[in-house]
């Protein structure tokens, strides 16, 4: 596209020899949550949310749902140079000869062909960075780069609270598009590389095709770029001196970013929004539709809905902080996100905006308790020593006449670090009987510190956990790089972190006013006799009785244990029997703990009275009222059987209160 002095833009393809190998699309929807709004609206808002607040105030997103139809979706096919001349390189070209490939987008082309529609997503953020840096390759600050052209690349940089850390996350906007085609446009709040704001550049994500017409002596690779057609390097990838096939096609090289009036003569002809005048990024989906569907949502208020709902859920924690502001626009009405949007965590927000005012015990529902348990933090790999710390776990007493969709998350702990997403909702309701229920908020690493001082611990924790979480960034686990940037035994370490959460919840909720009281106690015994606490040693009186005994088998390596387990107070409401095999020394403390493989309870089934779980190198036995003993039958894992070992039992047994 060009007109008189301004510079041309247009869509070009990259080419490849046919004797190389091709590619079936976007590879990132297998990495990342990509079917679903709410992964869609996580690594929006993660992605959005790790650009900034670069000034005062929190980081806005506005998610916009715009319907072209007739003369508008003209205007957006000429300005965009998505059809032109057919014997002309264009985008439209691309699609369909793509599509051949592809049965999602052709059936996606099909359907824009009989609708004569077009949806656009697009997401825009404010009070960021903006797509800073070179088009050639630069240093970690070039977040241009890493958007619109890398892949498995991310910002290294962990001095900030950042979310990513796998550089995948950005392919789920290709995945919501039926095209595959996404254009980044921006205002960059520093000149780099340019002091003309704003910047585009478009790129289509497609699976390798061939060009129209017979024989052809090149294949296209798949990536497809819109923007500045200038003169640059190109390379050879095919040919004789006499019949040479460029990578670009003309000897040309790819598209580069536009800039200035160019791209707000081309935004405002195809209708897109750009108005802007503080720094940030617009990224609109062309054919906003579910992946794999094949066609566009025909209800967009009921989308606008389902992001405003799935932005509550996950992100309520940066709302409520005031680090992050969200706006839902479709053509129906206009949703300002607040932190409570979603009913089911409205519960959550309370207990954090209450916190501090936690006070101990829970007495009443509404009641707020915290712990601040200690985690451990592993060494990096290169010897940068890391601090260990605290993190602060809260937990508010649920309302027992509550219903609907304020118990969907009951008996949880959002699991939140300083990106300001919840990570996780840690289902914990196995720790609770009677009216004990709960909703928890665990602040770890930079989250901890919000209003307050961040301390050099929950940084180093912050970043522990960073690496922890995979790429859908949904739980904390076992990740590659967690393996590549820490020494030890990083699982371990992560599994420890869950540990303290859970031992705090469980000691925060361990009273009800209207229910009954927990009358906890250890219990750990080798051939039925003594009793042991956490460590091996004495401890109080166990609220069970047992019959326990353990011994190992030298032909299998295995420790194997057997016996009975019952509850003392024969009018318990419900309890539960945490079972663990620890090796201990000579003078009876423990030395470690040796992982059970299987079930140990054979009567234990899903759904029924009696249930038996993995709890880390352990298992969990839990029961209700009506069931008064239970048979133990477990197995280790091999090991050597040097030293002493005992089956120990960490008890809860829930009582009725006296009148």
């Amino acid at each position: 596209m060009s007109d008189g002095d301004t510079v041309e833009l247009g869509w070009k393809g990259e080419r490849a020899a046919r004797v190389d190998g091709g590619s079936g699309g976007n590879p990132g929807e297998l990495a990342v949550e990509s079917d679903t709004i709410a992964g869609l609206v996580r690594e929006a808002l993660q992605n959005a949310n790790d650009e900034g607040p670069i000034g005062d105030g929190p980081v806005e997103v506005v998610f916009r749902l715009t319907v072209y139809e007739g003369d508008e979706l003209e205007d957006l096919v000429d300005a965009l140079d998505l059809g032109t001349d057919p014997a002309e390189e264009s985008l439209e070209m691309h699609l369909r000869q793509a599509a051949a490939e592809d049965r999602s987008l052709a059936a996606f082309v099909e359907h824009i062909e009989d609708a004569d529609r077009l949806v656009v997503l697009t997401i825009e953020d404010y009070n960021t960075r903006g797509l800073v840096g070179a088009e050639e390759t630069g240093d970690d600050g070039n977040n241009y780069r890493k958007l619109t052209l890398s892949e498995l690349d991310t910002d290294k940089d962990a001095s900030e609270s950042r979310g990513g850390s796998w550089g995948v996350g950005k392919f789920v906007y290709p995945a919501w598009s039926g095209l595959s085609t996404v254009l980044f446009a921006s205002r960059l709040s520093r000149p780099d590389p340019r002091d003309e704001n704003p910047r585009l550049l478009g790129r289509a994500y497609l699976p390798s095709h061939d060009p129209p017409g017979d024989d052809p002596d090149f294949s296209y690779a798949g990536d497809v770029f819109f923007g500045r057609l200038a003169d640059t390097t190109d390379v050879r990838v095919n040919g004789t001196d006499d019949d040479v096939v460029y990578k670009w096609g003309d000897g040309r090289g790819r598209p580069l970013s536009a800039w200035g009036e160019d791209v707000t003569d081309c935004l405002s002809a195809a209708g897109l929004p750009w108005d802007r005048d503080r720094s940030g990024t617009s990224i609109s989906l062309l054919g906003f539709s579910k992946p794999g569907t094949g066609e566009q949502p025909s209800d967009l208020k009921e989308v606008g809905e389902q992001i405003a709902l799935a932005t509550s859920r996950w992100f309520w924690p940066a709302i409520a902080a005031d680090r992050l502001s969200v706006t839902v626009e479709t053509p129906a009405d206009t949703i300002d996100v607040g932190a409570d949007y979603d009913p089911a965590v409205g519960p959550f927000v309370r207990c954090f905006e209450r916190r501090d005012a936690a006070s101990d015990p829970l007495d009443v529902p509404g009641d707020v308790a915290v712990e601040s348990p200690d985690v451990q933090v592993p060494p990096e790999k290169d010897g940068t020593p890391t601090e260990d710390g605290p993190i602060d776990v809260f937990a508010q007493l649920a309302d027992p006449t509550a219903d609907g969709p304020e118990t969907d998350l009951q008996d949880s702990v959002a699991l939140i670090r300083g990106a300001g997403i919840v990570v996780k909702y840690y289902d914990l309701g196995r720790y609770v009987y009677g009216d004990n229920h709960f909703h928890g908020v665990a602040l770890t690493g930079r989250a901890r510190g919000w209003g307050g001082t961040v301390t050099a611990s929950d940084e180093d924790i912050d970043d522990f956990l960073r690496a922890a979480e995979p790429p859908s960034h949904s739980n904390w686990e076992d990740t590659r790089n967690l393996t590549k940037q820490y020494g030890g035994s990083p699982p371990a370490r992560v599994d420890g972190v869950i540990r303290e959460i859970r031992e705090a919840v469980k000691s925060l909720v361990q009273s009800s006013a209207s229910g009954g009281e927990y009358v906890a106690g250890q219990l750990a015994d080798r051939l039925g006799i003594g009793g042991d606490g956490p460590d091996g040693g004495p401890d109080s009186v166990s609220p069970f009785d047992h019959d326990l005994s353990i011994g190992h088998d030298p032909d299998d390596g295995r420790w194997a244990f057997d016996g009975l387990v019952r509850p003392r107070d024969e009018d318990h409401l419900g309890w539960e029997a945490e079972v663990e095999v620890i090796r201990i020394a000579p003078s009876g403390r423990k030395v470690d703990e040796i992982p059970i493989t299987g079930s140990v309870c054979p009567a234990a089934s899903a759904g029924s009275t009696l249930t038996d779980e993995s709890d880390g190198d352990g298992r969990r036995v839990a029961a209700t009222g009506d069931v008064d003993e239970v048979t133990l039958d477990g197995v280790t894992v091999a090991d050597e059987g040097h030293g002493e070992a005992k089956v120990r039992i960490n008890g809860r047994v829930a009582v009725q209160e006296d009148d």
